[in-house]
């Protein structure tokens, strides 16, 4: 098995953890290629190590993501153009998707390399605008906001060519199961699970009481139309693609062809991290009480 190792060559100490984890790759004679963007943070590897995007994702069986949630979320973008899949090690600060902590990468290593691990798929979204050439791939979610602006927006959303409502808010979030625990919890949304064959629609901060989170069928093709307004219009895929425009248009968001793989060593398990990361379930009152 072939390792790629990609990170956030921006944060601190991050050639610490790469160069922890080429050792433990080393001792047990795997071999593994490290992006070229962290050669300078990781002065003990081997130069003829480093390799740019294409030779790294065609080379590697896996691609280990270091960094936090938004590491690995640009790796699973490019390592789905190979259909390869990541694991992310976290190296941020909640890092829910990149599940395995960096004090647990001997043991998982060793998982992968016995064949103790499962391949997931999760799905993802495909958005289109009419009149764009530009399409937005989304693994969490596809966000159409207000743009900074302070006028709400009004969008009227129909599922498979039927009504559904017209929605007066900061925006809309349309949310993968993988992305149920990101953006659209912190707008009220349901926890999704993995294996969960839905997307949910959220809006940011809605006008009425009465507009609360829909899930829908995977199949289901979404369509919000913005009418003639004042100020632009954003929509995001994953925060990280995003596009400003002016009103009125109409954005069509459907399950997207190609999914996203993910390495699921047998250790790992869903449930744990939701109750370890975000204290699902946890009774508030074992943290006790504050004095003042």
């Amino acid at each position: 098995m072939t390792f790629g190792i990609v990170g956030n060559h921006r944060r601190e100490r991050v050639g610490e953890v790469v160069e922890r984890i080429v050792e433990a790759l080393r001792e047990r004679g795997e071999p593994f290629i490290v992006h070229a963007a962290l050669k300078d943070e990781c002065r003990t590897v081997d130069p003829l190590r480093f390799a740019e995007d294409d030779r790294l994702y065609q080379a590697a069986d896996v691609v280990l993501s270091v960094g936090g949630d938004g590491t690995w979320l640009n790796a699973a973008y490019a390592a789905r153009k190979r259909d390869k899949p990541t694991l992310g090690v976290n190296f941020g600060r909640l890092g829910f998707l990149a599940e395995v902590e960096i004090n647990r990468i001997d043991s998982v290593i060793d998982e992968l390399t016995r064949g103790e691990y499962r391949i997931e798929e999760r799905f993802a979204l495909d958005t289109t605008i009419e009149g764009i050439e530009r399409g937005f791939y989304a693994i969490n979610d596809l966000v159409i906001d207000k743009a900074g602006g302070s006028n709400m927006l009004e969008m009227v959303v129909s599922i498979d060519g039927r009504y559904v409502a017209t929605i007066l808010a900061d925006g809309l979030i349309a949310a993968t199961p993988t992305g149920s625990t990101a953006y659209a919890l912190s707008a009220g949304g349901p926890i999704v699970t993995p294996g969960a064959d839905v997307l949910t629609l959220c809006a940011i901060a809605p006008h009425s009481l009465t507009v609360r989170p829909l899930v829908a069928p995977a199949s289901s093709t979404v369509e919000v139309r913005i009418p003639e307004r004042r100020g632009r219009v954003g929509v995001y895929a994953d925060g990280e693609r995003s596009l400003e425009l002016d009103a009125p248009f109409t954005a069509t968001i459907a399950r997207s062809e190609r999914s996203v793989k993910l390495v699921r060593p047998n250790s790992v398990d869903y449930f744990a991290t939701l109750r370890r990361k975000l204290f699902w379930g946890a009774d508030a009152r074992a943290f006790g009480e504050k004095k003042a």
